[in-house]
């Protein structure tokens, strides 16, 4: 089964002008087809949408851009890779192997199916993929590449300490890392006895 860059076959379908034309391409394709693309990750969330291969259900997903393009996709996890989504962070850029799933004519997006990290990541020349891109899409990105080669063991452990809400992280960036104090809440008053009707 080989594996090509996703850049010319996004290019091939945005040239479609209709979203209907543009799905029925993607549902024509092979189940197996699968492409390699180096996303710069935006957003990394919980999947909530219904995949009908086994696998998919509660898994991750991440808003991200194709690198070096201006072109959204939504890549969605199986289950098992929970761990190493979670490993990442924002502004990371990653090399993967996907499979086209849907297009959201909305978020004017493609969703694609993760089949596993790509082990070309090292393989992967920037001028070659930016060269096969719409120029007047490129946009400069600046990222830190993981590879399948630096993901391999490094699987963490979260204990109850490690783990800190959306907002809670976003109060120790704004307050410079330092530790975030939650006030007490404040007991609620006790209600007052509703006074006894008069006969």
């Amino acid at each position: 089964m080989a594996s090509n860059s996703i850049y010319p076959e996004i290019e091939r379908l945005n040239a479609i002008d209709s979203s209907y034309q543009r799905r029925r391409e993607m549902e024509s394709m092979p189940g197996d087809q699968q492409f390699t693309a180096r996303v710069h990750i935006k957003k990394i969330e919980r999947f909530y949408g219904y995949i009908r291969e086994d696998g998919y259900r509660d898994g991750k997903a991440i808003i991200g851009l194709l690198d070096g393009t201006d072109q959204e996709l939504k890549l969605v996890f199986p289950q098992d890779m929970n761990a190493t989504v979670d490993s990442w962070r924002e502004g990371q850029t990653v090399d993967l192997r996907v499979s086209f799933h849907e297009f959201d004519s909305a978020y004017k997006r493609y969703q694609v199916l993760v089949r596993k990290l790509s082990n070309d990541a090292d393989n992967t020349d920037d001028n070659s993929t930016k060269s096969e891109t719409n120029p007047e899409s490129l946009t400069p990105v600046e990222s830190t590449t993981v590879t399948a080669n630096d993901l391999q063991d490094s699987t963490v452990e979260a204990g109850p300490h490690d783990i800190q809400t959306e907002e809670s992280a976003l109060e120790s960036e704004l307050k410079g890392n330092s530790e975030v104090e939650t006030p007490e809440p404040e007991p609620e008053p006790e209600p007052e006895p509703e006074p006894e009707p008069e006969p």
